[in-house]
Formats: C-alpha cells, structure tokens, sequence
C-alpha cells in the first residue's frame, strides 16, 4: 500500500495491480507477453541481450549486446502509421446501427 496526495492534501491509499491475489493468468500475460516488449522498448532484455563471449582468461565471460532502440524506433513508426488523421474507429454491437449505438456515442466521445 502507498500514499497519494501528500502536497494535495488529499490521502488516498492504493494497490498495485501485482498485489492482487487470484489473478494468475494476469501475471502470466504481463510476463510472457508484455514484460519481454516493454524491455526491449526500452533498450535491454537481458535473454536477448546477453551473449556468451569466451576469452582465454574466462571462458565462461558474457557481453551485452549494443542494441539501437530499434524496438522503440519502430513503435514510434507504426504509431505514426496507425494514428493519423484519417484514422477511423467504429464500435458497435450486435444487432444495433452504428449511430445509435451507445458504445460508439461514448468511443466518439472519448476520441473527441
């Protein structure tokens, strides 16, 4: 538990989303799947990025790899990519017109 609001005034106390309990398959998406990307996003992933380098004084020596931010430089691409102006988002559901759906109402909304 931690403290918020401190310079505010305002004391509000919080959970980390890792603190709750029964919720494996959360914990096992962010450490197969997200973990791995947000590592490389910033730059270093120790399994990819640690290599054996043997030398005659310590065969069993490691290196880091130089990496180029390349996983960073190409989110920041496909963002550009993805989200430009004549992006369209849509949401409806079954069986409703897509204008008067509530949904689409709220996601137009949002996006506005």
């Amino acid at each position: 538990m931690e403290q918020f609001g401190s310079k505010t005034g305002v004391a509000r106390e919080y959970k980390d989303i890792f603190e709750l309990g029964g919720v494996p398959a959360f914990n096992q998406f962010y450490n197969i799947g997200i973990l791995v990307w947000k590592c490389l996003y910033k730059g270093f992933y120790a399994p990819w990025h640690t290599i054996n380098a043997p030398t005659v004084a310590n065969p069993k020596n490691k290196r880091n790899l130089m990496h180029m931010n390349l996983a960073k430089a190409i989110s920041a691409e496909l963002a550009g990519m993805i989200w430009t102006d004549q992006t369209e988002v849509s949401v409806s559901t079954d069986g409703l017109d897509a204008e008067q759906d509530p949904l689409e109402g709220f996601v137009r909304q949002v996006l506005d």
